[in-house]
């Protein structure tokens, strides 16, 4: 698109730099961005925190913490007001480094420079990165800390706190916390209840997982895809088949199906000697226009070769010949589209 504007001869704002810097800061070509971003001050544009957040942003996502102090030592040269995602982020590349040091002490350095900006989400941050590095104890002193300075937990915060509760284990403690969410009068979401819902699957607390999966559905929440997948590898372990089927078909009228849970499903028809239904799922799959991965194929093969395969008749297994040529001719038609896009694109 940069080319295509240099050929129309389009002298580019700082709205289209903006928005090429995080294109690339985005998708990890980071170093292009800042280029871009040292372009645009040769140009005399307006360098500001609309083009060096997100910079700083994606950066911290990708653990580059590098980047994230060159560009933070950018906003300081122009003389930039901190912000709270600017200050989350920074957090952020400091834990993906496993840097705890540097995340409390870029904390309390921005709070006592910048104390109108640290909000919730740099509260969030700290409070994710003692317990993202071991140290929930410390993670629970930060809320603490809060109600010491008079300030209220917001949704940022109840979240990363509510992480923190079940990535150790603390479902109890999670559950108590979402309590105490809405005596604060904030509505859990469908991520709060989404990652309860996993942790009370970690637990195999199925009886409670599906309640709370009830008062999602009640509440119109959509259930998202890290927890349908987990809904599928729990309950397809115990022995109500119908339960686990009841999710699968239920994950594709709401968001689709995934590579990942049909494979699952595969597994659990494939264990329990269940051609027809393994069948059935490969129907589906081509109808819906899902490409089967290299282990779903591998299932099949391994199923339909095996000694049970011959208890198949002749009719069924010719049939599964030809869901095999359709399963390759998808493939082919899905290489095709995505070459045929990149042809498309203005050079």
């Amino acid at each position: 698109l940069m080319k295509q504007v240099k050929l129309e001869n389009v002298d580019p704002d700082s709205f289209t730099y903006n928005i090429l810097i995080r294109s690339f800061a985005k998708h990890g070509y980071t170093e292009e961005a800042w280029r871009y971003l040292e372009n645009m001050e040769r140009r005399g544009l307006h360098v500001d925190l609309r083009t060096l957040g997100p910079f700083i942003k994606y950066s911290a996502d990708r653990g580059s913490e590098e980047w994230v102090d060159t560009a933070f030592a950018k906003v300081r040269s122009l003389n930039l007001p901190g912000d709270d995602l600017l200050i989350s982020s920074i957090i952020q590349a400091r834990t993906v480094c496993k840097d705890l040091t540097g995340a409390e002490s870029t904390f309390w350095k921005m709070l006592a420079e910048f104390p109108g900006a640290v909000r919730g989400r740099s509260w969030a941050a700290l409070i994710k990165a003692h317990s993202k590095l071991g140290r929930l104890e410390d993670a629970v002193s930060v809320v603490g800390e809060m109600a010491r300075l008079e300030l209220r937990p917001d949704y940022n915060v109840y979240t990363g706190l509510l992480e923190g509760y079940l990535a150790h284990g603390k479902v109890a403690l999670a559950e108590k916390l979402l309590e105490s969410m809405e005596k604060d009068e904030i509505k859990p979401t469908a991520h709060t209840m989404s990652l309860l819902l996993r942790g009370q699957l970690r637990e195999r607390n199925i009886p409670v997982a599906m309640t709370t999966r009830e008062l999602m559905q009640r509440q119109r929440m959509r259930i998202d895809v890290r927890t349908y997948h987990e809904l599928i590898a729990v309950l397809g372990a115990g022995e109500n088949l119908n339960a686990v089927e009841e999710v699968f078909e239920e994950m594709g009228e709401t968001i689709g199906w995934t590579p990942h849970a049909c494979r699952r499903m595969v597994e659990i028809y494939s264990n329990r000697r269940m051609g027809l239904r393994m069948i059935r799922m490969l129907r589906k799959m081509i109808e819906q226009q899902v490409q089967p991965d290299p282990e779903t194929q591998r299932l099949f093969s391994e199923h339909f070769d095996s000694a049970a395969g011959h208890m198949y008749s002749k009719k069924l297994l010719t049939e599964v010949g030809e869901l095999g040529k359709s399963i390759a001719e998808l493939s082919s038609r899905k290489l095709e589209s995505r070459k045929g896009a990149l042809t498309r694109l203005p050079v």
